[in-house]
């Protein structure tokens, strides 16, 4: 049987451990090592809750209530990352484009000729 103290313990730790190195991390990929734990702990968590209801103890009740909690914590910070994804990967894809164009631009001036010179 998994504690489910122990695994509350657990998801918030791994929570807490990615927003500190969130912030100080340079890309997403460093932080894939940390959000693994993250996830792990989150199925742990996940199990640790399934067992705490099953056996309808008060203290096991209380506690499955906070590893609820901190689930629904995880699960939004799930949210906010995807949402960093995208925002990065719309803003590499505009500048991606905009090299393009800055290129085409300079090659039409080099063959038209008609670029100010």
């Amino acid at each position: 049987m998994i504690d489910p103290i122990t695994a509350l313990a657990g998801i918030q730790s791994a929570i807490s451990m990615v927003k500190k190195a969130a912030k100080i991390a340079n890309d997403l990929g460093s932080l894939a090592p940390m959000i693994g734990k993250m996830f792990d702990a989150k199925s742990t968590a996940t199990k640790a809750l399934m067992e705490a209801k099953k056996s309808k103890k008060g203290s096991n009740m209380g506690t499955a209530l906070q590893i609820e909690m901190a689930l629904e914590q995880a699960r939004a910070f799930e949210e906010e990352l995807n949402e960093w994804g995208m925002i990065i990967g719309a803003v590499a894809f505009i500048v991606f484009i905009f090299g393009i164009g800055t290129y085409e631009l300079m090659e039409w001036c080099q063959t038209s000729a008609r670029c100010g010179r």
